[in-house]
């Protein structure tokens, strides 16, 4: 899936603000949201331009800001006293693009945001299946809640996350606390059919 084709998806999300298709299920929450089996350490790497295939292996196949082929990481608690002291990624370019191979079926992370208060257009998007699943509104300035807990059901997965702000406008978008779970290879046959079967009733 292109960057075109994500920021066009986005642009027309805005109908799908605080709501998940079938098969996608979002808590947005103030406390932290469960940690899953494969955690990116950013404090583990940058500061700086990091690689976007660095966490391939895990299944976070590729995580770009749009304009580079990888992601900025660092600290920038001493810019904007809401982000925790520790480095978190940075999308302030265009924003921040994941995707996943083997798709994930859970996802949890916390994302911030210092583009005002939330408007018509940018924050969380979610792709599921190849297709614009929502959009979510992103804590901004430190208010609200930072926490995104993101689940499936019925045979659905998550191929690709875009955090956007509105209007591209000299705005930043910072993730950290990042965890997910892909399927195991034998797993994967029974998602097929579990997708099957929901796409019969």
């Amino acid at each position: 899936m292109s960057l075109v084709s994500l920021l066009a998806g986005a642009g027309v999300c805005a109908a799908f603000a605080g709501t998940a298709t079938a098969g996608i299920v979002v808590t947005q929450q103030a406390a932290p949201a469960p940690t899953y089996s494969s955690v990116i350490d950013f404090d583990a790497v940058g500061p700086g331009l990091v690689p976007g295939n660095t966490w391939a292996a895990s299944g976070l196949q590729s995580f770009t800001d749009g304009a580079n082929p990888g992601v900025p990481v660092g600290n920038y608690g001493g810019f904007f006293p809401w982000l925790p002291n520790g480095h978190v990624a940075d999308g302030f370019a265009f924003g921040l693009f994941m995707t996943f191979e083997p798709n994930a079926t859970e996802v949890s992370l916390q994302l911030w945001s210092d583009a005002g208060p939330p408007g018509f257009f940018g924050g969380l998007y979610i792709y599921a299946n190849d297709q614009l699943a929502g959009e979510f509104n992103p804590a901004w300035g430190g208010i609200g809640n930072t926490w995104f807990n993101i689940t499936t059901t019925a045979g659905s997965t998550i191929d690709t996350l875009v955090f956007v702000t509105g209007g591209f406008a000299q705005k930043q978008l910072f993730i950290d606390n990042l965890s997910f779970n892909v399927p195991a290879p034998g797993a994967l046959a029974l998602l097929a059919v579990g997708a099957l079967a929901r796409r019969r009733r």
